[in-house]
């Protein structure tokens, strides 16, 4: 996230669908849609991201969190590389590293050029043996299309278009696509910004989660974002509770 000069009320329509679980574990603008922008050419971004589940709200034994580390790494101004894993705590397991990811994002536009920057994230994720034996992990391939737009007012505006296959031939695969805004709340705290994702998936009995958050640079190389997303059908989980922690490095 970058400090912007100019401060209005965020005002930001989303509408449409929005993304499962699996959508962005590293997302640097948002909370879990991934932006368009990213570390420069050997800079570095460390994320410790933090998120509750609760499935439903009348059994809290269902209730899972899980603790995702990042790191990613600019190869060029338009090209980065970056890696995560999970620990997940589930039911009354110890928590485990559920799987490893790695896989590198590009932005297919320099920024400005277009009337949208236009960015693609690819990723290769791999459980580990814990994660197959209790929760049938599987190998996932998933790729994103990122869209994102400047608006007058200090708004930027984001959506993703995200596909994700397991890897085994005839195996389980998602579409899913989001769409989120964010600004300032007031012209004094262009330290703080609000902001609200919509996210769902494309299918007959899609789930849609609604998301709005708050965004705080503590320092210029220091970020703290916090919010929840609410489930809006059936198919989606009651309630979700994210905090992430971003230490950029130049």
């Amino acid at each position: 996230m970058q400090n912007k000069t100019l401060s209005i009320p965020l005002l930001c329509l989303v509408t449409f669908f929005s993304a499962s679980s699996s959508f962005a574990h590293h997302a640097k603008e948002f909370l879990r849609t991934e932006s368009y922008a990213q570390a420069p050419k050997g800079g570095m971004i460390f994320f410790g991201g933090f998120d509750y589940y609760k499935p439903s709200y009348d059994d809290s034994s269902l209730d899972e969190w899980e603790i995702t580390p990042t790191f990613i790494y600019g190869i060029s101004d338009r090209l980065t590389f970056g890696i995560h894993t999970h620990l997940l705590h589930i039911d009354n397991q110890s928590a485990f590293f559920e799987a490893f990811a790695f896989g590198f994002q590009y932005q297919i536009t320099e920024p400005d050029a277009w009337l949208v920057d236009v960015g693609l994230n690819v990723e290769y994720e791999i459980p580990f043996q814990k994660s197959r034996d209790l929760i049938d992990g599987k190998q996932i391939l998933a790729g994103t299309l990122i869209l994102s737009k400047e608006l007058p007012g200090d708004i930027n505006v984001t959506s993703n278009i995200h596909y994700e296959r397991e890897v085994k031939f005839g195996d389980a695969d998602e579409l899913s696509v989001s769409l989120a805004g964010k600004g300032h709340i007031v012209p004094e705290w262009d330290w703080m910004e609000a902001g609200i994702e919509l996210l769902g998936t494309v299918e007959d009995n899609p789930s849609i989660v609604l998301v709005p958050g708050v965004y705080m640079s503590l320092s210029e190389a220091v970020i703290f974002k916090t919010g929840a997303s609410f489930g809006l059908t059936e198919e989606s989980e009651d309630l979700e509770v994210h905090a992430v922690l971003a230490l950029t490095l130049r």
